[in-house]
């Protein structure tokens, strides 16, 4: 067992966006560039160029600092056939002020081929754990 399935309380995903684009200031506020939910083709197979997966994770003080999670998104077509995926670890650092523990992702995705018509989604997994998302 990984350490961090010795703990109870695991980090989730607190906000989701898709976007253009997106960066974090030097101050720690969040930009974000074109948010949609939708793209549109004219005809298939169709190319999107670029975009910004945005995910917050939300952690515990008490359970989640110093451990180190495993993260993976993949971009699904409406098969469940995934598209692109995305692996890194996180490692939750003790948190500057009192409250959750807040963390960023900016994960840029380029190149997206889609080449069927219907619900893509980005499918998310911390520590093997499935996480509900609102960006598709």
């Amino acid at each position: 067992m990984s350490p961090s399935a010795l703990h109870s309380l695991p980090v989730e995903v607190s906000f989701s966006a898709l976007a253009d684009g997106a960066n974090i200031s030097s101050l720690g506020t969040l930009n974000i560039l074109g948010r949609f939910q939708r793209l549109y083709v004219g005809r298939l197979p169709a190319r999107h160029p670029s975009m910004t997966l945005i995910l917050e994770f939300e952690g515990d003080p008490l359970s989640d600092v110093d451990v180190e999670r495993e993260i993976h998104i993949a971009l699904v077509d409406p098969d469940g056939r995934e598209l692109k995926t995305i692996n890194a670890k996180m490692k939750v650092s003790a948190p500057t002020e009192p409250g959750p523990i807040l963390m960023m992702l900016l994960a840029e995705v380029r190149d997206v081929e889609v080449r069927r018509m219907g619900a893509h989604e980005f499918r998310t997994q911390i520590d093997g754990v499935d996480q509900r998302l609102n960006a598709r």
